[in-house]
């Protein structure tokens, strides 16, 4: 007896339901996706280096397998970026912009093949629109690698259903292993996989083929690197992030703001539109649609883990990003329902009209904000305050490096640590001398170096805690007073300055069971 139908019978079936679909958007879409991309590109230049971008920076000078905080392709998209483009803040994102646009024709294939033309058209539309994408676009981070290859595995895979081509799965294990070595969430992709396997039955099939199972081992081989980086590196990596999904009590407290934070990142309406889209979507796939089930059971074992967490600890703004193109598909999805019901009342469909203005006119004014303060509010406390006043606080901290007649800057910070760095490039050498752990890429700073006076640089509760930890180290230090880093003469920052001699650095890999306390 046969339970599943043959491979020839499943493409005759497909031909047979499916209409041809264009392989190609429109022209308005290319158009689209051509100038959302090139007014990003332009504000990537312009707009300056968030913090963790300027670490990120570091990495790039010296691309590996893997680094403390992250997957390594951030730091390989920088580097070709700065290859192509020299040392600048244009060359180092000019990545970002490029993957979202192009990420975004892929997603309008992936929207065509799952529901239609017109839906794939509002999908790109409205991916574009949300705050997380046509903002995040324009910085680079781990997320923007990740989300490009979190899609390009969905658009594989809506591929894979329709021709039932086993061809298609060797694409799915490539995205899926550079998505791995992008960022570690996208480990969540592979039981996503899974279930849209099991759960429908036209899928189990693909459990017989070739091309499952060469794709599955491809990505593992892919993303091999990352794994004996970490064994190599006492799992520095693997243990600081994944020892973030060990629970140490249970409570409510983040959950609203992780819904919140969704509501705000996605827009609002675009928000609305996902959940309906989920839930609608969702119960088709309980009735064995291939096709609608891809974007919800895909995205499923990575949206229950980020709830789970939410209800023990701060899920950041940033970790949903590689399902965004998944909730753009669900969100037209819905849109769709609407637009096509004879019944649909008059303000849902004008909800549908507005979604796409709101939310770029939410992401004009962040950028507006970033590249001058408009809005009123203090400009020190927002979250845009670390990317300003580089320029000229590293230009008073090199005066004051040769006023002390240091030879060096110290730094507690990787932010503090990677600004001055790209801001000081060729003029004074900056090193963190704590958590060196973050620096294990690089080479160790030469010991004649660290031998010479250095002048630390930190805010000042920082310098404190670090001058009374070091009072039994033999390390001297001589107080200099206080610097600000300003933005249009508006305090951001005070920093505490101290010339210090006979600085220890931590071991970049520190003996196991080592304490604090004790001197580096």
């Amino acid at each position: 007896m046969q339970f599943y139908p043959s491979l020839c019978d499943i493409e005759q079936m497909s031909r047979a339901t499916h209409p041809e679909i264009p392989r190609f958007p429109s022209g308005n879409i290319f158009g689209f996706v051509g100038i959302v991309t090139a007014i990003r590109l332009v504000v990537a230049a312009f707009a300056p280096l968030t913090g963790d971008e300027a670490y990120y920076r570091l990495w790039s000078l010296y691309p590996n397998w893997g680094y403390y905080d992250h997957a390594p392709m951030v730091a390989w998209w920088m580097a070709l970026g700065s290859a192509l483009f020299g040392d600048t803040t244009f060359a180092l994102r000019f990545l970002a912009p490029v993957s979202a646009g192009i990420g975004s024709l892929f997603l309008w294939r992936t929207a065509a093949l799952l529901l239609d033309r017109p839906s794939a058209d509002r999908t790109v539309i409205w991916f574009n629109a949300m705050l997380i994408v046509g903002v995040g676009s324009i910085v680079m981070t781990p997320d923007i690698p990740s989300v490009f290859f979190w899609g390009m595995a969905l658009w594989a895979l809506a591929e894979a259903n329709r021709s039932r081509k086993d061809v298609w799965w060797l694409l799915v294990g490539i995205s899926a292993g550079l998505g791995i070595q992008s960022k570690y969430s996208v480990l969540f992709l592979g039981p996503g996989i899974l279930l849209w396997l099991a759960l429908i039955p036209a899928n189990r099939f693909w459990l017989r083929r070739w091309g499952l199972w060469t794709g599955g081992a491809i990505a593992a081989l892919v993303a091999s690197p990352l794994l004996y980086w970490n064994a190599t590196h006492e799992w520095v990596s693997f243990l600081k992030q994944f020892g973030r999904t060990v629970p140490k009590s249970w409570s409510l407290q983040y959950l609203p703001e992780f819904i919140g934070a969704m509501l705000l990142l996605m827009t609002p309406v675009i928000f609305g539109f996902a959940l309906i889209g989920l839930f609608r979507a969702g119960r088709l796939s309980l009735g064995g649609n291939s096709k609608l089930a891809l974007p919800v059971l895909t995205s499923f074992p990575f949206l229950i883990y980020l709830v789970s967490h939410s209800l023990h600890d701060r899920v950041q703004g940033n970790w949903p990003v590689p399902m965004m193109p998944a909730f753009a598909i669900l969100a037209a999805f819905a849109a769709s329902l609407i637009v096509n019901s004879t019944t649909s009342a008059r303000w849902k469909k004008q909800c549908v009209k507005v979604a796409a203005p709101l939310g770029f006119i939410l992401s004009t004014l962040v950028v507006l904000e970033v590249l001058r303060p408009f809005l009123p509010i203090a400009t020190s406390v927002t979250p845009l305050a670390e990317m300003r006043g580089w320029a000229g606080f590293a230009q008073e901290v090199d005066q004051r490096r040769k006023a002390s007649s240091a030879a060096w800057v110290a730094t507690l910070s990787y932010t503090e640590t990677g600004q001055l760095a790209f801001q000081l490039d060729h003029i004074a050498p900056v090193i963190q001398i704590d958590q060196r752990m973050r620096y294990v890429f690089a080479p160790e700073p030469d010991p004649a170096l660290i031998n010479a006076a250095g002048l630390l640089v930190a805010p000042a509760s920082k310098a404190e805690a670090y001058r009374s930890r070091m009072k039994h180290c033999n390390v001297q230090f001589e107080p200099l007073g206080t610097l600000d880093r300003k933005d249009h003469n508006i305090k951001l920052e005070t920093y505490a300055l101290f010339r210090i001699t006979g600085a220890k650095l931590e071991p970049s890999l520190p003996p196991r069971g080592k304490s604090k306390r004790e001197c580096p």
